[in-house]
C-alpha cells in the first residue's frame, strides 16, 4: 500500500447508488409536483414546515418579506444568518409565484449555504500523485482552466461519478464555499456556490444543481458575447408567466426576455428590466432561469429579476460592491444599452414560446433520465456530484460539476469547452 493509499482511508470509498446511476436503481422515485418556479416532490408549505424548526441551527435570526419594498408585487423573501462564515454573505434571498414559495426558496438557500460551508474529509495530494496512483479526479481541463494546474499540493474532496457511482476526487475549492487553502496548498479555482442545491431527496438536489450548472454555463456564454434570441412576449401563454409579465407592465417596467435555449441543453432565459420612470441605475437588473419545461424556466428568470430589484432596494447584501460600477452608471446610458440588447437579440432571431419544450411534472427518475439524455446529446457525458447532506439536519444538499460547463462570470479564468456551442436547432 502506498502513502497515498494510507491517506485515502479517511474518505468513504463505499459504492453508493446516486445521481444518474439512480435512473435505474433509485428507490426514492417520487412524483414531482408543480411548485410555481420549479417541480418539486413536496409542496412549498411542507418544505417550509420541514426547515422552519431547524432555523436556529442554520443560524437564521430573522426572516423578512421584501415584497412590499417594490412596486412590482412579485414575492421575495430574505433570511439573515449573522454568524455566517467569513466569506459568505449573511443574507439569503428567495423568490416565487406565491409568498410561501418565496419563503421556501430563501430558507433552502440558507440550508445550501450552511451545508456547503462545512469542513469535509479531504485528501492532500499533488495531481501527479493522483495520476500515479490511478485515482480518478477532475483535471484542469475538466474545470475549464486553460492553463495546467501547477503540480503543488491540493486539498481534494470525494464526489461520485453520477453514471457509475464510482469515486471521483474534486478540488475542495470547487465544492466548499467559502474555502481557504491551508498553508502550503494551492487553491486551483475560485470558490463559488455554483452547482449547489438542495431538495427533498438527494436525487432532487442533484437535479436542481444540474439546472443551475446549465444556467450559469449558458448565461456566461451570452454575457461574454454569445448569441441570444428575442422572445416574442405575445407568444407567452402560460398563466403564471403571463401574470408575472403583467405585474411588470402594471408597474411600468419594460421587460426584455432573451432565449438562450438554442445554445445549451435545456430551456434557458435571460430577463432584463428597465424602469425608465425611476431613473435609478440600481434598478436596471436581470434574472436567469433554466428548467426542462420552458414555462418554468421563464418563471424562474422573471422572478429572479424581481429578486434582484428587491435586493438592490434593500441594499444590505455584503457583495453589492461587485455591482457598484453598475449602480453608478448613467440611467440614460443604461436605457440605451437595454434597447440595444433587445435590437441585437431580435437580429439573432425571434422565439415563439410555443415552439419550446413543455415538460409536465413527472417522477424524479424520469426527469433525471430526460436531463441526462439531453446532456449526452450536447456532448456532456460526465456529471460528478458530491453529497453535502448534514445527517443531523436531514436536509439533502448536493454539489454538481459537469466537465465542459463553467461559470466564467464568477471565474473569468475558466473557459467553455466549445465557444458558443449550438446544441439545439
Amino acid at each position: 500500500m502506498t502513502d497515498l493509499d494510507d491517506r485515502m482511508t479517511d474518505l468513504d470509498d463505499t459504492p453508493r447508488m446516486h445521481a444518474l446511476a439512480w435512473l435505474e436503481n433509485t428507490t426514492d422515485d417520487t412524483t414531482m409536483l408543480p411548485c410555481g418556479t420549479s417541480h418539486r416532490s413536496v409542496p412549498a408549505a411542507d418544505a417550509v414546515a420541514t426547515v422552519w424548526p431547524l432555523r436556529h441551527r442554520l443560524g437564521i435570526s430573522r426572516v423578512t418579506d421584501l415584497t412590499p419594498l417594490d412596486v412590482v408585487g412579485i414575492p421575495v423573501f430574505s433570511v439573515t444568518r449573522p454568524q455566517a462564515r467569513t466569506g459568505q454573505i449573511t443574507l439569503c434571498q428567495g423568490k416565487g409565484n406565491t409568498p410561501v414559495e418565496a419563503l421556501a426558496s430563501a430558507l433552502f438557500e440558507a440550508v445550501e449555504r450552511h451545508c456547503g460551508s462545512l469542513a469535509r474529509p479531504t485528501l492532500t495530494a499533488r495531481p501527479t500523485e493522483l495520476r500515479a496512483a490511478g485515482r480518478t479526479h477532475l483535471t484542469a481541463a475538466d474545470l475549464g482552466l486553460t492553463d495546467p494546474v501547477p503540480d503543488q499540493p491540493i486539498e481534494w474532496i470525494q464526489g461520485r461519478d453520477s453514471r457509475t457511482g464510482s469515486p471521483v476526487l474534486l478540488p475542495a475549492a470547487e465544492v466548499i464555499f467559502p474555502y481557504t487553502a491551508p498553508p502550503g496548498c494551492l487553491r486551483p479555482v475560485r470558490p463559488s456556490t455554483t452547482g449547489l442545491a438542495s431538495g427533498a431527496t438527494l436525487s432532487e438536489a442533484v437535479l436542481h444543481a444540474l439546472y443551475e450548472v446549465v444556467e450559469r454555463d449558458a448565461t456566461s456564454r451570452y454575457l461574454h458575447g454569445g448569441p441570444g434570441r428575442l422572445v416574442a412576449l405575445d407568444t407567452v401563454t402560460g398563466s403564471a408567466e403571463t401574470e408575472l409579465l403583467r405585474k411588470y407592465a402594471r408597474a411600468e417596467i419594460d421587460t426584455v426576455v432573451i432565449d438562450l435555449t438554442h445554445t445549451t441543453v435545456l430551456p434557458t432565459f435571460a430577463v432584463f428590466l428597465s424602469d425608465p420612470g425611476a431613473a435609478q441605475a440600481h434598478l436596471a437588473v436581470s434574472g436567469f432561469g433554466t428548467h426542462p419545461d420552458a414555462g418554468v424556466a421563464l418563471r424562474r428568470a422573471l422572478t429572479e429579476a424581481a429578486q434582484a430589484r428587491a435586493t438592490a432596494i434593500q441594499g444590505s447584501r455584503e457583495d453589492l460592491d461587485r455591482v457598484a460600477e453598475i449602480y453608478r452608471a448613467d440611467p440614460a446610458e443604461q436605457r440605451a444599452a437595454f434597447l440595444h440588447r433587445a435590437l441585437q437579440a431580435k437580429a439573432e432571431g425571434v422565439t415563439d414560446m410555443s415552439t419550446l419544450p413543455a415538460l409536465p411534472p413527472r417522477s424524479t427518475r424520469d426527469t433525471l433520465r430526460h436531463v441526462a439524455a439531453l446532456l449526452e446529446e450536447g456532448g456532456y457525458d460526465r456529471v460528478v456530484h458530491t453529497d453535502l447532506t448534514v445527517p443531523e439536519l436531514g436536509l439533502p444538499v448536493a454539489h454538481v460539476a459537469v466537465p465542459g460547463m463553467v461559470d466564467s462570470v464568477v471565474e473569468p479564468l475558466r473557459s467553455h469547452r466549445v465557444a458558443h456551442q449550438h446544441v439545439q436547432a
